[in-house]
């Protein structure tokens, strides 16, 4: 809002001066505000001819009791051209009465197009544009005639502009009037202009001296004019004034007598009942067939004729499709109804009421969405953030029902995971082919919802018809599933209601993407507290292997250096030397699977015939097998193709696992090793040929461990009969080296027995 000084520069700004009229609300920057801008709208801008607004002005003054906006405003005629007699005979006119203002009607009458703003000084039309704006300003209510003629004449603009300049002159007349100390002398169109006049005029002195008892005699003269006529003349200008309202109304209005007949009704009701009043005068009310919009409320006004009590219905006219609100006054000799046509009202409350209705639903809606937005917001259980939004909705919609289904993008499929549809057969579990229906879903995987009509017939519903909105559950990374709602055939899910689904269905992906995550990082934190406890256990088992062999040398050396014989000295010497392998052995190990893992392993591809290279390789387990009563067949055909591989490589993978089978497997259990020629891939018939070796042991790895052994440092626990502790490298160590061969291995263990399947091809590029 401005303020004080801000407003007064703008006063300063516009009339060159402040005029002593806004003095008294220079330090009430609201009030003065107020005042500033009527002046500016109503008076400075008002777009009326500036002389007519200037004469208007100065002659109502004359009903203020203070004289400063009467000589303000004469001052101001001054420059616009009239002379000081013509602004005294202006001020002099008489007060415009009821008994003389019919010739000033008849004058605006004769007017039959719309009056410019160029009106022509003095002229009959000026005087009587004035006339009845006097009338409106001290008569408003028997000024109904002077109010229709001034509106016929001057169009809806220019008469809304009069009005308002005749409510600034009794504003500022109330303003003045409560603030007397108020002086014309302060104002500079006063200092400029009022000398002159009364100079010109000497009269005017006089008028301004006096004009409050001038005024006050001429109203008591016409009080008096109008009390010498005659009684019945009295009555009758009584009468015809009464006519005049009732007939100058924009309503029906009619009077009945007794027995119902028409006594009185004005042009509307003629035009109502559409016949003329000579030919309704006398008539029945309730025998007009327009009349049977009244009929229902014929022992309403019965009774308050009976009782004289007033009563008011509002009724509806089918014929004009209006509406009206009677109101029915009982008198004595019958009573009289008034029909005001209430259409625009009923128009507004109409508006109102579906105004009202959106504001309600708009707050259901609004504590619908945060009930459910903070329930699925709250939860990181996926099933329970479906189950919430499913129902909240269904209830919160009151429809027939609601489910949800989510998407296998991958399987092409989506699967109605959740329902609340208590009164429609359940779906729930159900699969639906996207493909099936890949003209709706394509709509939702472009993030749009849409609602129809499902028949009974359809394919996709074995129920009852049903008008049904689905929308996308998706969010900025796709679409996760749907959400649809099922209702009765005939209604049709209002704008509100779609926006409502959508940005449930947005807080539901949100939702669900939490959760997700929340369960993503559940199962990392609980294969990082898994890989801790390997890391811990690989430590240990690391510390430990490392350090026994180091014990071991350490004591061999102490016993080496007291050892008295020959015979002492080898034996403490092989201990020495089996020790440095066994630590050399670990550090390789770990070394080579670091340099596997990195990509860092150098590997030269050779031609192997391998019935002459296995023997080598598992005669050393033969021994072992024989020392722990293992049973160890080793099977292979003599005539095995050519194989090009790494033969390091390969023979580690075979020492390996044939270790962990003697390792695994208890006394008098079976060991096997078969090595055969067959197709790299068993799916594919048209694959290249491939060498199979089949390692099984007489031992079983539980169904639930299977598919952590080749992680690194895993071990599978309490499966060592032999109680020969490892590092857990081994599968791991055997998985990368079939991989850097280019084979493939796989391990099934069932019924007591464990088989590792290793597949190579026979020659690589």
């Amino acid at each position: 809002m401005l303020t004080s000084e801000q407003i007064q520069l703008e006063i300063q700004n516009r009339f060159g001066f402040i005029p002593p009229f806004f003095r008294p609300a220079q330090h009430n920057p609201q009030i003065l505000n107020y005042l500033w801008h009527q002046t500016l709208s109503a008076y400075i801008e008002n777009p009326l001819p500036s002389l007519f607004k200037e004469k208007l002005s100065a002659y109502l003054s004359r009903y203020c009791a203070i004289p400063y906006c009467m000589i303000c405003h004469s001052c101001t005629l001054k420059p616009l051209g009239m002379q000081a007699q013509e602004i005294l005979t202006l001020l002099e006119l008489p007060t415009p009465f009821e008994m003389n203002l019919e010739e000033h009607l008849n004058v605006l009458r004769c007017e039959t197009g719309k009056a410019t703003l160029c009106l022509e000084p003095d002229s009959a039309l000026e005087a009587s544009l004035l006339a009845c704006s006097t009338s409106i300003f001290l008569q408003p209510e028997v000024s109904e005639s002077c109010r229709k003629e001034l509106l016929r004449l001057l169009g809806t603009s220019n008469y809304q502009h009069l009005i308002a300049l005749i409510t600034y002159v009794r504003t500022c007349h109330m303003w003045v009037e409560a603030h007397p100390e108020i002086a014309y002398e302060a104002d500079k169109r006063v200092h400029e202009y009022f000398g002159s006049l009364l100079q010109e005029e000497p009269r005017l002195a006089e008028f301004f001296a006096n004009y409050k008892e001038r005024v006050q005699q001429e109203i008591q003269r016409q009080h008096q004019q109008q009390a010498k006529l005659p009684k019945h003349q009295h009555n009758d200008v009584i009468n015809q004034r009464i006519t005049s309202i009732f007939e100058n109304i924009a309503d029906i209005f009619l009077s009945l007598d007794h027995q119902w007949q028409f006594t009185y009704l004005n042009a509307h009701a003629e035009q109502f009942f559409q016949s003329n009043r000579a030919a309704l005068l006398g008539r029945n009310v309730w025998e007009l067939p327009h009349s049977s919009m009244l009929l229902p409320y014929q022992q309403q006004c019965h009774q308050a004729l009976i009782q004289q009590v007033n009563t008011t219905f509002e009724v509806f006219c089918d014929s004009l499709n209006i509406w009206f609100e009677a109101r029915v006054y009982p008198t004595q000799f019958g009573l009289s109804m008034y029909l005001q046509d209430i259409a625009s009202r009923k128009q507004k409350e109409d508006k109102l009421q579906a105004y009202m209705a959106q504001i309600e639903q708009a707050l259901k809606f609004d504590s619908l969405l945060k009930r459910i937005t903070d329930k699925v917001r709250d939860s990181l259980d996926e099933r329970q953030i479906l189950q919430t939004v499913v129902q909240e909705l269904a209830l919160g919609l009151e429809v027939d029902g609601c489910d949800t289904a989510l998407y296998d993008l991958e399987q092409d499929t989506s699967t109605i995971c959740y329902e609340y549809c208590p009164s429609l057969p359940s779906n729930q579990g159900h699969v639906l082919l996207i493909t099936d229906h890949l003209e709706l879903h394509n709509q939702f995987l472009q993030g749009e919802s849409l609602q129809f009509c499902l028949l009974s017939s359809s394919p996709m519903w074995s129920g009852q018809n049903r008008s049904i909105l689905g929308c996308p559950i998706s969010d900025e990374q796709g679409v996760l599933g749907d959400l649809w709602l099922y209702t009765h055939p005939s209604y049709i899910f209002s704008d509100p209601e779609i926006r409502l689904v959508q940005q449930i269905s947005n807080q539901c992906a949100i939702a669900i993407r939490q959760a997700r995550l929340y369960q993503a990082v559940q199962v990392q934190v609980e294969n990082l507290e898994k890989l801790n406890q390997l890391k811990d256990d690989f430590l240990s088992t690391v510390s430990h292997e490392l350090r026994a062999p180091m014990a071991n040398i350490k004591m061999a050396i102490h016993m080496l250096k007291i050892a008295s014989t020959s015979e002492q000295r080898e034996r403490y010497l092989t201990i020495l030397e089996t020790e440095c392998t066994r630590e050399t052995e670990l550090i390789n190990n770990l070394l080579d699977l670091q340099q596997l893992e990195a990509d860092m392993l150098p590997i030269s591809l050779e031609a192997l015939h391998l019935q002459d290279w296995l023997p080598s390789v598992i005669e050393s387990f033969q021994i072992r097998a024989c020392e722990r009563q293992q049973n160890l067949t080793l099977t292979w055909a003599d005539n095995l193709p050519l194989i090009f591989s790494h033969p390091p490589s390969l023979g580690r993978i075979l020492v390996e696992l044939l270790n962990n089978a003697c390792k695994y497997t208890p006394a008098e259990g079976k060991i096997t090793l078969s090595v055969v020629s067959a197709l790299h891939s068993v799916e594919d018939p048209s694959s290249s040929s491939a060498i199979v070796f089949v390692v099984g042991n007489q031992s079983e790895i539980p169904a639930a461990e299977l598919p952590y052994i080749f992680n690194k440092f895993y071990r599978v626990p309490q499966a060592d009969p032999w109680q020969q502790r490892g590092t857990g490298l081994g599968l791991a160590l055997v998985q990368k080296l079939v991989e850097k061969l280019a084979g493939s291995i796989e391990v099934t263990s069932d019924d007591g027995w464990t088989e590792f399947i290793l597949r190579f091809p026979v020659s690589q590029s």
